[in-house]
């Protein structure tokens, strides 16, 4: 669109579905796009345009002249959506979903800082599962969906087995200094698979990152379960653990096995950030040992470390 009596504003929306995209019938060969979508929405200047408002307000008669929007309100600039499944004879094979949402999100709300509307950049990645080799197989739920690699069927390769990502930058739109970043990794496993003598597992393994320019880290868990829109629209990633108690944890499990030469085992897991503390000793009648308190913390610990050379 461009404004006639303001030739210099202009409007640019685009609204794309595409239910399914792929090879069939190809033995061993399969490629395939499902629920896909991608929405855009520009302005040269000033607000984006609700355009399901503005086709549901075109009057025009016997057929609308603006095209049907469904999903595209002023609030998004960018949305993509997508899962992709591919195995390329078992040599070459990959799954996972994608999302990606760029606008913005009202009242986010994590039950500490005051509720506020942000800009917002958000990427989610789910289920992702790869492996490059010969004789690769998924694990498959009940509808027939990848949920990792099948380790038991004497593949020879490297793999990666259902990583997720989740991760969101938040921009108070009242206070453009104040931003967020909260980070949030799981991974079941990497590494090689069928080389005789050669053992290579990282498994288990999680990162969480949460950030604030200024104040008070962002609780990003309650802020998803508070974000009413979130099944529908997925502005902000889908976080579960992270809280405004993390400022970064890692955490992993490692197996190595160099043809007997150099062999090493262990589980690895740093904390930074704050804690509730009490040790018992506190009894507040009689004023006498330790009062609970709040702690900041870094802590690192190893487990069952095990190495050979």
């Amino acid at each position: 669109l461009q404004n006639a009596a303001t030739p210099t504003r202009k409007y640019l929306g685009l609204e794309f579905t595409l239910d399914g995209l792929g090879l069939e019938g190809i033995q061993g060969l399969t490629f395939q796009v499902n629920d896909a979508y991608l929405r855009v929405n520009w302005a040269s200047e000033g607000d984006r345009l609700n355009w399901v408002a503005a086709y549901e307000n075109d009057q025009s008669t016997p057929v609308k002249k603006i095209a049907e929007f469904t999903e595209l309100t002023s609030d998004v600039a960018l949305q993509i959506h997508g899962q992709m499944e591919l195995s390329a004879f078992g040599f070459v094979m990959a799954y996972g979903e994608f999302y990606l949402f760029k606008g913005e999100v009202e009242d986010v709300n994590d039950g500490s800082i005051a509720a506020f509307d942000a800009d917002v950049l958000s990427i989610d990645l789910r289920l992702a599962s790869v492996f490059a080799g010969t004789g690769g197989k998924f694990i498959r739920d009940g509808d027939g969906e990848p949920i990792g690699f099948d380790h038991t069927k004497g593949a020879v390769g490297f793999y990666v087995d259902n990583a997720n990502l989740s991760l969101s930058i938040l921009q108070n739109a009242a206070t453009p200094t104040q931003k967020y970043l909260g980070l949030e990794f799981t991974l079941d496993g990497l590494g090689l698979e069928g080389i005789q003598g050669l053992i290579l597992n990282i498994f288990n393994c999680s990162l969480m990152v949460n950030w604030a320019s200024d104040g008070t880290r962002l609780d990003w868990a309650t802020a998803t379960i508070n974000d009413d829109a979130h099944d529908k629209y997925e502005r902000l990633a889908d976080y579960d653990k992270l809280t405004n108690e993390v400022e970064l944890q890692i955490s992993g499990w490692m197996d190595l096995d160099l043809f007997g030469f150099v062999m090493a085992y262990g589980g690895f897991t740093l904390f930074k950030g704050q804690m509730d503390v009490n040790d018992g000793s506190y009894d507040a009648d009689a004023q006498t040992g330790i009062e609970p308190f709040k702690a900041d913390l870094l802590s690192i610990s190893f487990e069952q470390v095990s190495l050979f050379a």
